[in-house]
């Protein structure tokens, strides 16, 4: 988990180095989280909300590289008033994936668990073949989002 943390780390400032918000706060020259926390400041959604509408208003790379042009929308529990969070393809492509990974992890768990019939391995292999080839054009298919 530490290495992961990590490595989303440097992931994530290498993304946000030539953004508005990275030259802001000078992301390129920012090599640990300890640098990060002295050097950007903590954001409410009111604060951060500028971001966002430039974003809305189809201004490219101001948060993340390129155009933002998905926006959830929160209940609007906290001020009364809905909320909209940015979605980049990218979150929403690995969200995608690894839903999928636990939908066929959940069906190759469900398989195992049914009764093996005698007589009948080649299905079982057939079903396994099927697995494999989903995951396989699964990656594929989401791939074309980045």
């Amino acid at each position: 988990p530490v290495e992961t943390q990590a490595r989303m780390f440097r992931q994530l400032l290498r993304r946000g180095r030539f953004t508005e918000f990275g030259d802001r706060y000078d992301l390129r020259h920012i090599r640990s989280v300890e640098r990060f926390q002295s050097q950007v400041e903590t954001f409410d959604y009111e604060t951060f909300k500028p971001y966002i509408e430039r974003m809305m208003e189809g201004v490219r790379s101001v948060t993340a590289p390129g155009r933002v042009s998905l926006f959830a929308r929160s209940s609007g529990t906290t001020s009364d008033r809905s909320k909209y969070i940015p979605v980049t393809m990218e979150s929403l492509s690995r969200t995608l994936e690894e839903r999928e990974a636990q939908r066929l992890r959940r069906e190759a768990e469900k398989r195992a668990k049914e009764p093996k019939k005698k007589g009948h391995s080649h299905d079982n292999n057939q079903n396994n073949n099927r697995m494999n080839n989903s995951m396989n054009s699964t990656g594929g298919m989401f791939n074309n989002f980045r």
